[in-house]
């Protein structure tokens, strides 16, 4: 039997999603810093969660 291949699995995986709504002027704008930050969405949201709690 030939061994198992691919990537072995993650400790702690990204399985759960979160859906937000915006208008499409918050999409482009969220979208935009996104891209020119070069952070994920969930990295600035998670930012964002920590700038508020030091508040």
């Amino acid at each position: 039997m030939s061994p198992k291949t691919g990537r072995p699995p993650k400790a702690n995986p990204r399985n759960a999603s979160i859906h937000i709504r915006a208008t499409q002027e918050e999409k482009e704008k969220i979208m935009q810093y996104s891209q020119e930050s070069k952070k994920t969405c969930l990295e600035l949201l998670l930012i964002g969660i920590e700038a508020d709690k030091q508040k």
